[in-house]
């Protein structure tokens, strides 16, 4: 449709929950869903919210923001692009060399927690470190797995994640360990 002379295409399936039809994984679905919730904008899914299990509606609250929110790639260019020809095809793809990539929403005004979130873009396990100064958080954190609900003891400079191929992995961060846990295990 056209909006203000723009031509806008919309794609209703941006975040598919869905259990049946489809050729994704378990762990593809989370990622793409929390990759999609982090960008902040416009969260749309076409499936029925009724015909999903509880892991599924889980996510589906995880990512819908309660406010107005957007991520931070402070990773996005840094590493250097190849180009990879295509099998059966005359075309190349461009790669990143690091197929990690790094989103960061910084906490908000109302005490909720910050979230870090690793993609591993390729087939193969990765491992990284991280200062969290790179990633733009300046002070140390305590950090929170969204999957397994463990925290660290204390306050962190640094994070690091192993990631197999296709996998993701979301943290929430806070400068106060009993807020940040209080806000994020309400999901």
């Amino acid at each position: 449709n056209f909006a203000n002379h723009i031509l806008w295409q919309s794609d209703p399936d941006c975040v598919l929950l869905r259990e049946r039809f489809s050729d994704l994984s378990e762990e593809e679905i989370k990622t793409l869903a929390i990759y999609a919730g982090m960008t902040g904008g416009v969260t749309m899914t076409s499936d029925h919210l009724g015909e999903l299990s509880p892991s599924r509606l889980r996510l589906w609250r995880l990512i819908l923001p309660e406010g107005r929110a957007s991520c931070d790639f402070p990773l996005l260019g840094r590493s250097d692009l190849f180009y990879e020809r295509l099998p059966q095809s005359a075309g190349y793809a461009v790669r990143a060399e690091d197929p990690v990539l790094v989103q960061v929403r910084r906490p908000g005004q109302d005490g909720t927690p910050g979230a870090i979130f690793f993609l591993n873009t390729s087939g193969h396990p990765v491992q990284r470190s991280y200062p969290l100064t790179e990633l733009g958080i300046h002070d140390p954190v305590y950090l929170l797995s969204w999957e397994s609900s463990l925290s660290s003891e204390q306050a962190v400079s640094n994070i690091a994640v192993t990631l197999p191929g296709h996998h993701s992995a979301l943290y929430f961060f806070s400068r106060d360990l009993y807020l940040g846990v209080c806000n994020v295990l309400k999901f």
